[in-house]
């Protein structure tokens, strides 16, 4: 517009500026007139034409900046409602976490104590079977308790690996819960320091003054992505799915734990339960074969003072028979002073050696008898050491068992 050749009309020549030289004529200062009316009715023309334009472009713009304005609002609206909503979700996650990781805390403590537990019963078993080894040694025989001592060494061993797996388990676990928890507050953090600027940002409504026009800036001025790029939002619900999950696997690994702890609790109870029965019945067996030992006992003495008695009855016999003898023989021999011719073979003198025959005899089988009978107490003598032997064996065994039955029930470590 500024090119003058664009007001001349078309149809004459460019007008000679004579001014000066030689005075114009009417009609060259009629064009002159007219040729300044056009020009000045061509630049109210463009002048009214850019204002229109300029109009429209600014109710364009305006239009576009409430608009663009209103957008950026809904998108930070948006924005922060998410933020919020990923904040909150990752708020509770973490606090989730971090509750999970204080009841794994208490429940490691707990399968710790459970283990360091079974040290003491490992112990007193051990304890128990050097006991029992000072028993006599026809007393050291496998019998029930014995098993059952060694049943419960095995479990409780057994369950040492079980709680020690169990442990590293937790311990993993706890790892895990921990790296979790540090990445999600990190993330909180985050969130919490994004949701600060967007809302600083939504209540930004009048900027200050700039020396330079803004619109000069760069349109890349505050684009471009952080590290995580676009992918914040998934970051975020990766690190809520990885808590959800160790929370879920940690409880997992507690409710196991308690599973583990009971049932080796239960079986190892049963198992104690088991040598107390054991126990009591051993115990009833030695006073038992005590009691039929003192019973033996009470037979062989009483058998051996009625062999004294038979015995010194058997010998008073003799004395007696011996004495009959003597008589008998004195007799013999006073008849045998007879005058010869009187001294017959008759019923006195069959009589008399008869006597002396029958008594002989039985002083003879009165003293077998009496041989007898010191065999008899012989063998009862040997029997009843015998038997008192094994009597003092069980009795030793009985005591020795009794008192560890007695410091089983009053000792903490016990069955």
């Amino acid at each position: 517009y500024r090119d003058k050749t664009l007001y001349m009309s078309p149809h004459r020549a460019p007008i000679q500026d004579t001014s000066g030289r030689l005075p114009l004529q009417p009609h060259q200062w009629t064009e002159q007139h007219t040729e300044k009316a056009l020009l000045s009715s061509s630049a109210q023309s463009i002048s009214a034409h850019n204002r229109d334009l300029t109009r429209s472009v600014e109710l364009a713009t305006k239009q576009d900046q409430e608009r663009l304005s209103e957008l950026a609002d809904s998108k930070l609206a948006g924005k922060l409602a998410e933020t919020q909503a990923l904040w909150q979700a990752a708020s509770e996650k973490l606090e989730a976490a971090e509750a999970e990781e204080l009841l794994l805390e208490v429940a490691a403590q707990k399968t710790a104590s459970a283990l360091e537990s079974k040290h003491a019963p490992i112990e007193r078993c051990a304890e128990w079977r050097e006991i029992r080894a000072q028993r006599p040694r026809a007393e050291c025989i496998r019998d029930g308790v014995e098993i059952a001592i060694n049943a419960l060494e095995t479990e409780c061993r057994e369950s040492c690996n079980l709680l020690l797996s169990v442990a590293t388990a937790q311990a993993a676990e706890a790892r895990r819960l921990k790296a979790v928890i540090s990445a999600l507050k990190a993330d909180v953090k985050d969130k919490r320091a994004a949701l600060a600027v967007d809302a600083k940002t939504a209540a930004i409504k009048e900027a200050p003054a700039s020396e330079t026009p803004l619109w000069e800036y760069s349109s890349s001025v505050g684009n471009g992505y952080g590290p995580f790029g676009p992918q914040w939002r998934g970051a975020t619900v990766s690190l809520c799915s990885d808590a959800e999950q160790a929370v879920a696997v940690s409880t997992r690994v507690r409710s196991k734990a308690e599973e583990v702890e009971a049932g080796c609790m239960e079986r190892e109870a049963s198992r104690r339960a088991e040598i107390t029965r054991q126990h009591a019945g051993s115990l009833a067996r030695l006073r038992e074969a005590c009691a039929l030992s003192e019973e033996h006992l009470g037979r062989l003495s009483a058998e051996g003072e009625a062999i004294e008695q038979r015995k010194a009855s058997a010998a008073a016999a003799v004395e007696e028979k011996e004495a009959a003898i003597a008589v008998a023989k004195e007799r013999l021999a006073t008849r045998s002073e007879r005058p010869d011719r009187e001294r017959v073979h008759d019923e006195a003198q069959s009589a008399l050696q008869n006597e002396l025959r029958v008594l002989c005899s039985a002083a003879q089988e009165l003293t077998h008898s009496i041989c007898k009978c010191d065999d008899d107490l012989a063998r009862v003598e040997a029997a009843k050491a015998k038997v008192t032997d094994d009597h003092a064996r069980k009795l030793a065994s009985l005591e020795l068992e009794s008192a560890l039955f007695d410091s089983s029930k009053g000792s903490t470590t016990g069955w």
